[in-house]
């Protein structure tokens, strides 16, 4: 992974309790999130977004796999979940981590 704030937004990520979670989740339901804790793997980072830095994380729960965008405050120890969706097969290769080219 590389990024030392990339490695503490994934174990953040595997730590993270129902009420850490503010948005409304675009997949369905926090408990998809917070079932997947352990699954998450870093697909993309853009640590210098706008407002904080952010990760594409891909989860998995159950056959279901699902990306989650989430922002990390590093000064406040706190990641917040802006989206999470299930990934497009015809953006994504099947790892789900590796963008298709443009056409």
């Amino acid at each position: 992974m590389g990024s030392v704030v990339g490695e503490k937004i994934l174990r953040a990520a595997q730590i993270l309790r129902e009420e850490q979670i503010a948005h409304p989740i675009l997949l369905g339901n926090r408990e998809t999130i917070l079932a997947a804790v352990d699954t998450y793997e870093l697909v993309e980072a853009y640590p210098d977004d706008k407002d904080l830095p952010s990760y594409l994380l891909l989860g998995r729960q159950g056959s279901e796999a699902f990306h989650m965008l989430c922002a990390a405050d590093v000064e406040g120890d706190n990641i917040r979940v802006v989206t999470a969706y299930r990934p497009d097969a015809g953006e994504w290769q099947a790892d789900l981590k590796t963008r298709r080219p443009r056409r």
